[in-house]
């Protein structure tokens, strides 16, 4: 992953003075995210809102979009949504732990792994068609915990060294981070 003082923040994108203002600078940024970006929110997993075919629909969309109109985007993806369910298997340990330090968060998608309801939480077909295409492939975090000082600094430890092995088997060293709902913390942590 990116060194912080490699990543583009938004002062640096909308200062007049930037060198990104003065050539004309258009940013579009996604977060890719599946029901990782909710997974704190039971009424919103359980509505089905999210779902594979809501998600594939929504993709297919994006897709002819910027195709269409020759648009090249930031595409940030959760790194668990990325990866898919084989490569996020491997990684049980780190989950387990993760689970163990923040139960809110994971409850749910605990409960969808007991269950082999995995509907909504795996993107990695997105992930791939996107990255083919020429699109950057952002980070927007491994579980979409938040990265706020208000988050332990142990999750966040795991948090990165899931995201550290997550991205490997994607080949992937993001230079672009979309911090998890906009919360921006820990910036020493993410230094490392």
């Amino acid at each position: 992953m990116a060194h912080m003082s490699q990543l583009m923040y938004p002062t640096e994108i909308y200062c007049p003075n930037s060198p990104a203002m003065k050539r004309g600078a258009f940013t579009l940024s996604l977060d890719c995210e599946g029901l990782w970006g909710m997974a704190d929110q039971p009424k919103l997993i359980n509505s089905g809102l999210i779902s594979d075919i809501a998600l594939a629909k929504a993709y297919e969309l994006i897709y002819k979009v910027l195709d269409a109109n020759n648009v090249k985007a930031t595409c940030a993806f959760v790194s668990a949504f990325a990866a898919g369910e084989g490569a996020l298997g491997e990684e049980s340990h780190l989950l387990r732990e993760l689970a163990r330090r923040e139960p809110t968060w994971f409850s749910h998608f605990d409960r969808a792994m007991q269950c082999k309801n995995m509907d909504g939480w795996f993107g990695n077909l997105y992930y791939r068609k996107l990255r083919s295409a020429g699109h950057e492939m952002g980070w927007h975090g491994a579980t979409h915990l938040s990265l706020a000082d208000s988050t332990a600094s142990e999750s966040i430890d795991l948090e990165l060294q899931l995201a550290k092995n997550l991205n490997a088997t994607l080949s992937e060293s993001p230079q672009t981070l979309i911090f998890p709902r906009n919360l921006v913390g820990h910036l020493d942590e993410l230094q490392k």
